[in-house]
């Protein structure tokens, strides 16, 4: 089993990119406290059959009253020769334009680190490059297993052109943004056990976040 979490990622990206002005702005307009968050995930997975593969994660969280967006990506690809190489990368943008970015330090993020490392990268914490057995389940499998982690989870599901499944699943309310990512983190969990596969799958949520985010250890 091979699971990647920020800082233990077999091979980072070791630079990181922010200009000074937007760190400045970063540190006078940081949002995210005592905000709801629209959440968003979107994974994408395939395996060659020829032991190779590529699997890509990207979270993002908007705060509406900012028009602040944290995004969090992870890539991996692995070769024939079953060595895997990755990236991860933290993305601050503001009506979709660019504000601070960072590899694999969150500090590179001036003011918004702390809001990433307590709210985004938590919903990030599941990022398997296994294989499964199958990437054409049975819708009900995938609903079962969904449900699974989240009872009241609205699921749906369709072939992909090449015949593979793909899962939306929305998680419907307002919850703490420490029990959405754990919803987030069960749900691709529960499909990683089961060794199914999807061709894309998308979770959607909405947290509320404290007054004052609190860093966790990325370690």
């Amino acid at each position: 089993m091979s699971h990647f979490v920020l800082g233990r990622i077999a091979v980072l990206v070791a630079v990181f990119a922010f200009s000074l002005p937007a760190l400045d702005y970063a540190q006078s307009s940081p949002g995210f406290q005592e905000a709801t968050l629209e959440v968003s995930s979107e994974w994408t997975g395939q395996d060659r059959g020829d032991g190779s593969g590529s699997y890509h994660l990207k979270t993002r969280l908007t705060d509406g009253r900012t028009r602040m967006t944290i995004q969090h990506e992870l890539a991996a690809d692995r070769g024939v020769d079953l060595e895997v190489e990755s990236s991860e990368s933290l993305v601050v943008l503001e009506d979709g334009v660019e504000r601070a970015r960072a590899a694999s330090d969150p500090a590179a993020l001036g003011a918004w680190a702390d809001p990433a490392v307590a709210y985004a990268i938590p919903f990030d914490l599941e990022f398997s490059t296994d294989s499964p057995k199958t990437y054409r389940p049975r819708d009900r499998q995938v609903a079962d297993l969904v449900r699974s982690a989240v009872p009241d989870a609205k699921v749906s599901t369709r072939a992909a052109s090449d015949g593979r499944t793909t899962a939306v699943v929305e998680i419907p309310g307002l919850r703490p943004v420490s029990e959405l990512a754990s919803q987030f983190v069960a749900i691709r969990k529960a499909l990683h056990d089961a060794e199914v596969g999807l061709a894309k799958l998308q979770i959607k949520g909405q947290a509320e976040t404290s007054q004052t985010a609190e860093v966790g250890s990325t370690q």
